[in-house]
């Protein structure tokens, strides 16, 4: 089994949120950009990544991984959802239920391997946490979607 790609996970996971309806929007890779041009948008980018291999759980049978080596890693992806520019808390956090709930529904809909479409990947989890952006000198609100990729 070859590794997986950061780029391939940032870039299905974009593809599969282009799907939601109404999003001006979704940025990863080379696409983000300094400014937010337009509401509601997400972006889509690497996070960290954890590799889990200490002596002796590495797994040699069954052919798996190169050199029969499988390491089980653990990536974050950050989907960063931007409802729109702080002005009015009630108009904004009922934008933000809807993308929430959007988003939820992309994700959900993984349920059969390749998530994401993404060869390698055996497990996802994820959470989501409201935030308020600030970026470039302004704030947005918005959800951050910290979704776990596990990796063999």
């Amino acid at each position: 089994m070859t590794r997986v790609k950061i780029k391939t996970c940032t870039e299905n996971i974009s593809v599969c949120l282009e799907a939601i309806p109404d999003l001006k929007r979704v940025m990863r890779g080379a696409t983000l950009k300094e400014t937010i041009p337009e509401t509601p948008a997400i972006q889509v980018y690497f996070d960290s990544k954890d590799v889990i291999s200490p002596g002796g759980t590495d797994r040699y049978t069954m052919g798996g991984g190169k050199n029969g080596v499988i390491r089980k890693t653990a990536m974050i992806i950050h989907v960063d959802v931007y409802a729109r520019q702080r002005s009015n808390i009630g108009d904004e956090m009922a934008l933000l239920e809807e993308l929430i709930d959007l988003v939820d529904d992309v994700m959900e809909q993984q349920g059969d391997k390749p998530y994401f479409g993404i060869d390698g990947v055996q497990a996802y989890s994820y959470r989501a946490e409201r935030t308020t952006f600030e970026y470039n000198k302004n704030d947005y609100v918005g959800v951050r979607f910290y979704v776990t990729l596990t990796l063999f």
